[in-house]
């Protein structure tokens, strides 16, 4: 399977993740004009905090079409080089977004 494919596939798989989520006081500004880094200690609830706002922009509205969470960690697409931002923003218009079969 070509990269592309594979993140393709990738895309389709994190739309499919449910998470159980309790709500957290912390919250990430949806409001910014700039894109907001956050970092800290694996395992400190990065990617939950990230299910937790992915949750909050559905109830608000927005398109499931604009919203996308990959893991720079998957193995599978490792080494992830610079010339592969371009296979991920070429992948994603590309993918079926309908994930509910």
């Amino acid at each position: 399977m070509n990269k592309k494919e594979l993140l393709k596939r990738i895309i389709v798989e994190s739309r499919k993740t449910k998470v159980n989520l309790i709500p957290r006081d912390l919250r990430l500004p949806l409001d910014l004009p700039q894109t907001t880094t956050l970092y800290g200690p694996r395992r400190c609830g990065k990617t939950y905090l990230f299910y937790q706002t992915i949750q909050e922009l559905l109830n608000k509205g927005v398109a499931p079409e604009r919203i996308l969470l990959v893991n720079f960690e998957d193995e599978r697409i490792l080494p992830f080089r610079q010339e592969d931002w371009e296979l991920l923003l070429d992948s994603y218009p590309l993918v079926r977004l309908d994930v509910t079969t």
